[in-house]
């Protein structure tokens, strides 16, 4: 997995925002995070096919699951689960 990738840069707290330009933002939220997953032909070639479309698949459907729910009721619902 390593092989041809730059070393990964770790930021100090101290960072600017003219030192973090062009840096790009993790994710706001899931569903963006598994936008950028279903984008990320690196990140999806370490897996196989069927294991990423499954994955994002049950992602997306516990997100709907949970859309419109307050913050208590989304707790109750997944700590019943887990």
């Amino acid at each position: 997995m390593r092989r041809g990738y730059e070393p990964p840069r770790v930021w100090p707290e101290s960072v600017t925002e003219a030192e973090l330009a062009g840096v790009p933002p993790l994710p706001k939220s899931q569903a963006e995070a598994l936008d950028a997953l279903e984008a990320d032909d690196v990140v999806r070639g370490f897996f196989p096919a069927d294991l990423i479309t499954t994955y994002l698949s049950v992602k997306r459907a516990e997100l709907a699951a949970l859309d419109g729910l307050d913050d208590a009721e989304c707790c109750r619902r997944i700590a019943d689960v887990y």
